[in-house]
């Protein structure tokens, strides 16, 4: 059916999903052909026997103008290049390219997903894109509502990129938006500006819960052989591992609702480790690790106004704004920062920790 129907990954993977899937969007004629691919099937396994039995009694050296291959004979030239040119489509930049839905606002590959554009004037059933509660921060487009990174165009009737999954949902016959559009109660807004700017202490400040605790390792990045220790605050990853955590202690010291909450809080849920020779200046951890009271104050009072229904009885403490520093790290995460000079486990730890620079082996 490769050519005839376009399938999803999922529907690929699973057998009752990819029938489903034909029998909804294949032409009557495909039937026949897969009826008549049957039946060549069912007389395949009739000779199967016979054919097995006779490639038995074959001999090992069999010629060329029959168009058998010999056993482990390398490919020709142009075999070589045919593969080649094979992988090259398939990882190419056509092939790995992303966008985004504007139904789902997920990030979809453009040929895996299926990924179109279209007006959206002939998307199927678009009336079920539409909120059923409005918000006046909402993005809509002749009463739609999607995600403005997917509109290719604008104008009386957008072009919108639109991914196979959502397509295929909005062409059912029903009244409910799709199950992952925006418009079925997905849509959470824009980051705004007075949280997209703290920083990760900052982030914990102002929390009103904390189920993990984070644990940073440091190290110089690998550059030519070398460990550029300017280069230490290049990008974080993470992964997960589950430790004992003294919930009553951290409870205690987050009682009541005064903001922010004291920084004494932040040695409890932050460990630091470098791992490089000699002394590491404090300037290389501030722009991960710095506080500063007034985009703190801003963000707490930005929650108090907007997120009511967990904010609005918090109480914002002058006081504890004063304790904080105006633009520094704070002495409770100086504290704590460790350092390992055994740059050996750098190695050991390659895989999980330390991403290889492009020019490295």
């Amino acid at each position: 059916m490769k050519g005839r129907v376009t399938f999803t990954r999922q529907e690929r993977d699973r057998k009752e999903l990819l029938i489903k899937c034909i029998y909804q969007s294949a032409a009557p004629q495909d039937f026949e052909m897969l009826r008549q691919a049957a039946l060549n099937k069912e007389k395949a396994k009739e000779t199967s026997s016979a054919y097995r039995a006779s490639k038995r009694k074959r001999a090992p050296s069999m010629s060329h103008d029959h168009g058998e291959r010999l056993f482990m004979e390398l490919p020709t030239n142009a075999e070589r290049n045919a593969c080649y040119a094979r992988f090259y489509d398939a990882t190419s930049n056509a092939a790995v390219e992303t966008c985004i839905c504007a139904v789902c606002a997920q990030e979809r590959a453009v040929v895996e997903d299926s990924v179109m554009g279209m007006p959206l004037s002939l998307i199927p059933n678009a009336a079920r894109l539409a909120p059923n509660r409005k918000h006046s921060a909402h993005d809509l487009y002749a009463g739609k509502l999607l995600e403005p990174e997917g509109i290719v165009s604008e104008g009386e009737d957008p072009i919108v990129t639109i991914c196979h999954q959502c397509l295929e949902d909005l062409k059912k016959p029903a009244n409910k938006p799709p199950k992952m559009s925006l418009a079925n109660g997905l849509w959470i807004g824009r980051i705004p500006w007075a949280l997209q700017v703290l920083t990760f202490p900052e982030q914990l400040l102002i929390a009103l819960l904390y189920p993990r605790v984070y644990v940073f390792k440091l190290f110089p990045k690998r550059q030519q052989g070398i460990r550029k220790m300017a280069s230490l605050q290049r990008a974080m990853r993470g992964n997960v591992s589950t430790y004992d955590l003294n919930s009553e202690a951290i409870a205690s010291m987050v009682q009541g609702n005064l903001m922010p909450r004291p920084p004494a809080i932040l040695a409890s849920l932050i460990s630091v480790t470098f791992i490089a020779l000699g002394e590491v200046p404090k300037k290389w951890v501030h722009s991960t690790f710095r506080v500063r009271r007034q985009v703190v104050l801003e963000a707490l009072c930005w929650l108090k106004v907007n997120n009511t229904k967990y904010y609005r009885d918090i109480e914002i403490s002058p006081t504890r704004i004063q304790t904080l520093p105006d633009d520094d790290v704070p002495e409770e995460i100086t504290a704590i920062i460790r350092q390992s000079e055994d740059v050996g486990v750098l190695e050991e730890e390659n895989d999980s920790y330390v991403p290889q620079d492009d020019n490295e082996g």
